[in-house]
């Protein structure tokens, strides 16, 4: 995969978390102030977490080990990158750590 192709990718995903995030701004036009603010303090983390993902995804395409599992060093699976573009590990590895 090409060092442009994964940078758009990435991009991608990021633009989808900004365009959810200001969507979910926009819905909680709540009374209810408190419920409201920990909504945007959720969604504040969420964001901040993406922004981080992609980051650290530029990162290793810089560094050139874009789509190689941090965890055990074999290559993620393509088909995953292109859904999760940001992931550092392979669907193995994924799977171990969420157990």
């Amino acid at each position: 995969m090409a060092t442009a192709d994964v940078s758009t990718d990435v991009v991608r995903a990021l633009e989808k978390e900004l365009h959810w995030y200001s969507r979910a701004q926009k819905a909680n036009g709540s009374s209810d102030c408190g419920r409201a603010q920990a909504a945007r303090e959720s969604e504040t983390g969420f964001l901040r977490a993406s922004v981080a993902a992609c980051e650290g995804a530029l990162e290793r395409v810089e560094n050139g080990t874009y789509g190689t599992c941090q965890q055990c060093g074999r290559r993620i699976e393509k088909g995953r990158l292109k859904v999760l573009p940001t992931t550092d590990r392979c669907g193995k590895c994924a799977k171990r750590t969420e157990q």
